[in-house]
């Protein structure tokens, strides 16, 4: 490969001969994340935690919800972790599929994986890091203090001991605030303080551990990216999007991860999209010296004329999968193509700036809905299609834990108009679906702190 533009079909033939006669093999969170690898000749296989990819019926598909008849909150949810007969007959499959000459992709590493590519070292390619490795880019105040060195503009969190919260709350003087634990997923390990006196009642509780506190800075614009990061240290960047966090018709949790907006981020100033452009190269050039290779995102914030780095996603993302339909419509590689890409050790192609995508890109939006009730519902409508945009439904029958996800909607438009409510009519469209489809009435009520 050369380092020059490719088309998306020439991308996609010149990955389909380095394949060769190997099967591309997907393990995911969601089965549905793999639909952009479905173009690919090779693509054999798909494995998942949850929401199966159904419209895919010559694949060979094993979802650990259809094993349980249970779709879990992913945020708090690993396979490590699960010592169920159920993982393991996932595990034994996995085994299998790789006696055969394959190239295994990941949404994330985890331990099973490890187990798996290297007792199938002499005929499994493993496209993703080692687990251990990635868990450091987990960290998430690690992180932040090194990009912070490397002169990026990174939230003013304040780092805190465990052992130092009373102190911390008698010399506070502002409310609300955000407190975060060092690890987190889609929103699960945040806090909203609302009062100085609420905050005498939370303490974190973590042995030799330490925590994060940073102001609650609102109105703001949270903004998204997916990228890529290459062998040769090229950075490309993929589809931009208004990100959805904590909206009420979707969950109970304060900072929980929505969905994405592409068309909203049409409508934002040039210059805050080239900011964000060029803080997320910086990211990814100090991930490329860290040893990092393969896809990533960037969850920004900007907020009283600055734009402020969130969090760095070391993995695939939730709005890959999106990012790539509307590449592909777009007739240009996506994210999965160069994730591909960049483990064959290929260099980066050249990238189409943020702006020019943003203005490229068609109108569409995301909504993840979640089950806001403390207790597990059933999907009680067979009915697949009464609503158009609705995709990642469980099956008839599948127990879908509380604050995991019951579905996605697809909008052909904007869904926010302000980065932090829905629209009516799009709130009222999740309201009728869940109660169709769920039995439930969904209101959207603002989350509890």
């Amino acid at each position: 490969m050369t380092s020059s533009a490719t088309s998306r079909r020439r991308r996609i033939l010149d990955i389909e001969q380095a394949i060769d006669d190997r099967s591309l093999l997907w393990f995911g969170v969601r089965g549905t994340d793999a639909a952009p690898l479905l173009p690919i000749r090779q693509f054999a296989a798909c494995f998942s935690i949850i929401s199966p990819l159904t419209t895919a019926s010559s694949l060979h598909q094993l979802s650990l919800e259809t094993l349980k008849h249970a779709r879990v909150d992913l945020n708090a949810y690993s396979t490590d972790t699960d010592d169920s007969k159920e993982v393991d007959f996932l595990f034994d499959e996995l085994l299998t599929a790789c006696e055969r000459p394959t190239v295994l992709v990941t949404y994330r590493p985890a331990a099973m994986l490890a187990a798996v590519y290297y007792s199938r070292l002499t005929t499994v390619s493993y496209f993703g890091l080692f687990h251990e490795q990635e868990a450091a880019f987990e960290h998430k105040a690690w992180v932040e203090h090194q990009l912070a060195r490397e002169g990026i503009p990174v939230l003013p969190w304040h780092y805190v001991s465990a052992s130092d919260w009373d102190t911390l709350v008698t010399n506070l003087r502002d409310a609300p605030f955000v407190v975060r634990a060092n690890r987190s997923s889609g929103g699960l390990g945040f806090t909203l303080v609302h009062t100085l006196e609420e905050a005498q009642r939370v303490r974190p509780m973590a042995r030799f551990g330490f925590f994060a506190v940073a102001p609650y800075l609102v109105p703001n614009i949270p903004l998204n990216v997916s990228a890529c990061v290459f062998p040769d240290g090229g950075i490309t960047l993929h589809n931009p999007s208004v990100q959805l966090i904590g909206i009420p018709a979707c969950t109970t949790r304060p900072f929980a991860y929505c969905g994405n907006d592409f068309a909203q981020v049409q409508l934002l100033e040039p210059h805050i999209l080239s900011e964000f452009e060029q803080m997320t190269i910086r990211t990814g050039t100090w991930l490329h010296r860290m040893g990092y290779v393969g896809a990533f995102g960037v969850d920004a914030l900007w907020y009283d004329g600055r734009l402020y780095l969130c969090e760095v996603n070391p993995r695939f993302q939730g709005t890959s999968a999106m990012s790539a339909d509307l590449a592909a419509r777009m007739d240009i590689p996506d994210v999965f193509l160069d994730h591909l890409s960049a483990f064959f050790g290929w260099s980066a192609p050249k990238g189409v700036p943020l702006w020019d995508q943003a203005k490229m890109q068609p109108r569409a939006a995301q909504v993840v809905c979640y089950n806001k009730l403390d207790r597990g519902i059933t999907r009680v409508s067979p009915l697949q299609t009464f609503e158009d945009g609705v995709v990642g439904l469980p099956e008839l029958g599948v127990h879908v834990e509380a604050d995991a996800m019951l579905y996605k909607l697809v909008e052909t438009g904007p869904v926010t108009s302000d980065g932090a409510n829905l629209t009516s009519s799009v709130e009222s469209k999740l309201e009728r679906v869940t109660a169709v489809q769920f039995g439930e009435v969904h209101k959207g009520h603002k989350p509890e702190g």
